[in-house]
């Protein structure tokens, strides 16, 4: 009612309603990258954002864009020819790896005929054939998974390539804990999980033991 809505308001405002009521300072959300208001998180997870941040150890760029997925995109199984190379799509949200499922026409003519969309986008074609990481985009917790070297991702499953190729094993088990999952539904609300707030994440500092995340 009415009436409970605002004695619950009253109660919040004078502290008397235990953890319904957070004290910030604005300083706090500016340890954040772009100073959210993300007022419910500790102050220990607050000051992690004045350290080593994912974008510091890997480049998390966006997906390509075929313009007509139905003319250039297939199962894996459904054709054969070295210009089929493994394009991920995100999907469901499976940990690890898995969700292999698609192929694109990654030829030159197939990008030709690609580049002829007023859609078509190219996100990231410089990070083409590296080794990395891919997660879905639209989930309701991060989940990443390896990919196949030389493969593609779609705008649906970006990237997340390591600076040094042998951090690729620690940063997956990094991403993967429920320490990401928790700090990126406070940041983003939402199921769209963006490259942004992936590049904002606390990354592991180098001072500690980053290879038993690969184990």
């Amino acid at each position: 009612s009415a009436d409970d809505k605002q004695f619950s308001l009253q109660a919040a405002v004078n502290q008397n309603s235990g953890r319904k009521a957070w004290r910030r300072s604005w300083s706090q959300f500016q340890k954040l990258p772009g100073s959210p208001i993300v007022y419910s998180l500790s102050d220990d997870v607050l000051e992690k954002f004045s350290g080593r941040l994912l974008e510091d150890d890997a480049v998390v760029p966006a997906g390509m864009v075929t313009g007509e997925n139905n003319r250039y995109v297939r199962f894996w199984w459904e054709v054969t020819g070295a210009q089929w190379q493994s394009y991920m799509k995100g999907g469901e949200a499976v940990p690890w790896f898995g969700n292999n499922l698609f192929v694109v026409d990654a030829s030159v003519d197939g990008f030709k005929r690609m580049s002829s969309s007023p859609t078509f986008r190219a996100a990231g074609r410089e990070y083409y054939g590296q080794p990395g990481l891919t997660y879905s985009a639209v989930s309701t917790t991060i989940t990443a998974r390896l990919f196949e070297p030389g493969a593609l991702w779609d705008c649906g499953g970006p990237m997340i390539i390591p600076n040094i190729k042998e951090d690729i094993y620690w940063l997956l088990g990094a991403v993967n804990s429920a320490f990401a999952s928790r700090v990126l539904h406070k940041l983003n609300p939402t199921i769209n999980i963006k490259t942004n707030d992936v590049k904002r994440l606390p990354s592991v500092p180098e001072s500690h033991d980053r290879a038993r995340l690969g184990q």
